[in-house]
């Protein structure tokens, strides 16, 4: 199609294209015949400008082709790396025509007849536009050969006067020979005569429906005749409800039938199945709902809203036709973007992602309608934003991949525009999304990428829904982060999580769940750097994307820990106190020696290193021979530095890591073998799941003491239930007797994003021999309780010595909180309990 609007586009043209002596338009900002070279990791990349780019691969040669309004059209052989296909523009005589010698004016001339020259908005020169190429192996050539190229286009005159007509060719290069006009739109019921004049002449039509095909249709028998709907009261032509006739796209069902969609603003988008022997219209014949006897059956669109440039694709694998339609207006700053529907039937109905329908009512708001695949954006690596990219194409290769074609305007205030070419993968639920940057020859890794790839700082773009078709800037660009614990942070606050495994990610905001892939490709910038990007779009039609810009910062403090297992209770060991290479490592109860001493070292890259306290901290954890398999040991060896010895730890909303190892790409953890909790349970690699098993407390190793931890959700408690006698789990000792019973119990609490699910019941007033819990330390500390009252009113948890001093209290409310306790004696053993009725415990700390 030709530039902006398809109202008031006389007065756009004369400022955009010039006419030249000889009527035929020349290109000045609208078509570039400078190709835009840039250089890209994968190879050189030419850039063209060819306005509404219709994509199509010659099964023949393998090649691509592009072809676009104003007789514009490109070749590549790796869609990257495109040239310009013959002249450029309406002197081009090697497309239409049966012949070089041809001129466009005697070889579309039927088209001519009715719109695209000389004639209103296209006063002076010529109007062809959108044209799409398929190639159809059962078109009949008159000498009885089968197969053609065949060429759909449309030639127009005003918003809603136009006509599509067709040919064919042997060669994908042509030249195409015009065989016959097949829709017309913009007609009147009665006479109608419009005479314009210009350098070329002047020119009078009357637009009566009977100088038309619709007069011949009927003469045919193929209509009964007009229908009275197709106008107004005042005999005009109804654009509210039928098409104007422009943007033809053609394509096979799933059964091989060959339909075009079509059409533009106002009316909507119309379907028409098309004879494959010949490529005429089978036209309906009646008039039913959606369906006109002589337009076909609409599918999306009407009651004057935007809407153009339809191209539908059908993904056999997925099961769907995903119809793309174009909203806006194609100026600069006129908002022009995509839109996409699906359907299990290639004559609907199309739905969006929310379940709406595309067909519009009068009352429809068309900005919440169709899955909005980008806005106007911009990131930091583009030298230039991007706004108005739309009348897309699209295509699936021969390896299963997606492609979006289309064309763009950019945030410099001027019309050029140029061609891109995106990437699009099937999301969880069967939806295109669409890469953030143009295609540059990266491929997504069908296995998902590590954890500390996807962790990180993003630029990020809300692409909306805002379907306005003037006045439209530039969105805003922000900044989030993914943190490795599954929360986004920043512009907008969710959560996020990654399917092990394979590129799918999941974000819930504002309880919205949005899903699509990560893909690390080549972005824009002059040095096309490999970063990672995320593109996902909701049950609310909104895409969101994302850039990486930096990689998350360090979760952990370095220094030496103790490392104590969330399910068990017990503490990562050297069996033995080994210094040897290839000592096994194990879980067991806490002891205080270098065997359960670990340093965690940064390597500066994300990942770090873990040494062992038995080697003297010259051996580290490591990964059996860098096995990628589940159930590979963990042992200790000299340090070397290899990726079998490196770490990405995670933090969690409970306080707790996980150990993923570089060695399976981060994709698994250490955990403790077959949930263990006993002494000697083996440490191995599984793939990383989340449970408490691969879960850790990092307990700072201080000389003065050994931090302790304890969570009535780990594995060693939760099992307990009732206590009627005294129990002592990981040196945290549960005093209880038949009469004076304490139970563990699910009761989940969440404080400051930490979900505590168990807690230990004391059950009523206790005292250092029933109905309390006690725990060793070496000296000066504070003793950290996490826990609330059981009743309607505080409580008071009293904090003594073996003696049964009381040391202190806690104030216990009735709403979970965390409580702090200063100890300055030596060495001894403190209690807690009650003073007065039941109170719950959820977490016990001892900090030194």
């Amino acid at each position: 199609m030709i530039v902006y609007t398809r109202k008031g586009m006389k007065k756009f043209l004369k400022k955009v294209i010039a006419v030249s002596l000889i009527g035929m338009f020349v290109f000045t900002l609208v078509l570039q015949h400078n190709e835009n070279t840039i250089k890209a990791a994968a190879g050189t990349t030419k850039r063209v400008s060819v306005h509404d780019p219709s994509i199509f691969r010659d099964p023949k040669s393998g090649k691509y082709y592009i072809f676009g309004s104003h007789l514009g059209q490109a070749s590549s052989t790796n869609i990257m790396d495109w040239s310009y296909l013959g002249t450029q523009g309406y002197s081009n005589r090697s497309v239409y025509g049966s012949s070089t010698t041809d001129s466009l004016l005697s070889a579309l001339s039927e088209s001519f007849t009715w719109a695209g020259y000389n004639d209103q908005d296209s006063s002076g020169g010529y109007a062809v536009w959108a044209p799409d190429i398929i190639w159809n192996g059962s078109y009949s050539w008159s000498d009885g050969t089968k197969g053609a190229y065949m060429m759909y286009y449309c030639t127009s005159s005003t918003y809603i006067r136009s006509c599509i007509g067709y040919a064919v060719s042997k060669s994908v290069e042509g030249p195409f020979k015009h065989v016959d006009t097949i829709v017309y739109s913009g007609f009147t019921l009665k006479d109608n005569y419009i005479t314009t004049s210009s350098s070329l002449g002047s020119k009078t039509i009357n637009t009566k429906y009977t100088n038309t095909n619709v007069s011949t249709l009927i003469s045919k028998g193929t209509l009964s005749g007009y229908r009275s709907g197709w106008f107004n009261a005042n005999g005009s032509y109804n654009n509210c409800l039928f098409p104007n006739a422009i943007d033809p796209n053609l394509t096979f069902d799933s059964s091989g039938r060959m339909w075009m969609s079509y059409g533009s603003w106002s009316g909507g988008i119309y379907l028409l199945e098309l004879n494959p022997a010949t490529g005429q219209p089978i036209y309906p014949g009646y008039n039913s709902g959606n369906t006109d006897a002589y337009f076909g059956t609409r599918i999306a669109g009407g009651y004057y809203k935007s809407g153009e440039a339809p191209y539908i694709v059908y993904d056999k694998t997925a099961g769907y036709y995903y119809l793309y339609i174009t909203y806006g207006g194609l100026a600069n700053s006129g908002g022009y973007h995509i839109r996409m529907y699906r359907s299990t039937n290639i004559s609907g109905p199309y739905k969006d992602a929310a379940g709406n329908s595309a067909i519009y009512s009068s009352t429809s708001n068309q900005a919440n309608l169709g899955v909005k695949l980008f806005g106007n954006y911009d990131f930091s690596s583009l030298s230039v934003g991007y706004k108005s990219g739309g009348h897309n194409s699209a295509f699936i290769n021969t390896d299963g991949s997606h492609y979006l074609v289309y064309h763009t305007r950019f945030n410099n205030g001027s019309e050029m525009h140029e061609v891109r070419v995106h990437q699009q993968f099937l999301n969880q639920d069967g939806w295109l999304v669409t890469a953030p940057y143009e295609y540059l020859g990266s491929k997504i890794s069908a296995s998902g990428y590590s954890l500390s790839d996807m962790a990180g700082t993003y630029e990020f773009i809300d692409h909306g829904l805002d379907a306005s078709t003037s006045n439209v800037g530039m969105l805003p660009t922000t900044s989030i982060t993914l943190s490795s614990n599954g929360t986004i942070s920043g512009a907008i606050s969710g959560t996020w999580s990654y399917t092990s495994g394979s590129y799918y990610v999941t974000m819930i905001i504002g309880g919205i769940t949005y899903k699509g892939v990560f893909f690390k490709q080549y972005n824009e910038s002059s040095s096309h750097n490999e970063v990672m990007t995320f593109s996902v779009i909701g049950k609310n039609n909104k895409a969101l994307w994302g850039s990486k810009t930096k990689d998350e910062a360090s979760v952990v403090t370095e220094g030496t820990y103790y490392i104590q297992n969330v399910n068990s209770g017990l503490y990562l060991d050297v069996a033995d106190g080994s210094a040897s290479d290839g000592t096994n490592i194990q879980q067991w109860e806490y002891n205080g020696s270098d065997a359960q001493k670990f340093k965690v070292v940064s390597n500066g890259n994300g990942y770090y290193h873990i040494l062992t306290g038995a080697s003297g901290y010259t051996s580290c954890i490591d990964i059996e021979n860098g096995s990628t398999s589940n159930g590979t040991n963990v042992l200790q060896w000299t340090y070397h530095g290899g990726d079998m010895q490196q770490y990405y730890i995670t933090k969690h909303n409970d306080g707790s890591y996980a150990f993923l190892t570089k060695a399976s790409g981060s994709a698994s953890a250490i955990e403790i073998y077959d949930f263990s909790t006993a002494n000697g349970g083996n440490a191995n690699q599984w793939t990383y799941w989340g449970g408490n098993a691969q879960h850790w407390k990092l307990i700072p190793a201080g000389s003065t003491g050994t931090n302790m931890s304890w969570n009535m959700q780990d594995s060693g408690f939760k099992g307990l239930g009732t206590i009627s006698s005294s129990v002592t789990v990981n040196q945290l000792a549960l005093h209880a007797t038949s009469a004076k019973t304490m139970q563990v119990y699910e009761a989940s609490q969440t404080l400051n994003g930490t979900t505590y699910g168990y807690c230990l019941a004391l059950g009523g007033t206790g005292n250092t021999s029933y109905r309390s819990a006690s725990f060793p330390v070496s000296g000066a500390c504070s003793i950290v309780v996490t826990g609330k009252s059981s009743g309607t009113s505080s409580r008071t948890l009293l904090v003594a010595d073996a003696n049964g001093n009381q040391l202190g209290t806690f104030s216990m409310s009735t709403s979970l909180s965390v409580q702090k306790f200063t100890y300055s004696g030596n060495s001894n053993t403190i209690y807690l309990y009650s003073s007065n009725s039941g109170i719950n415990i959820y977490d016990i700390d001892v900090v030194y």
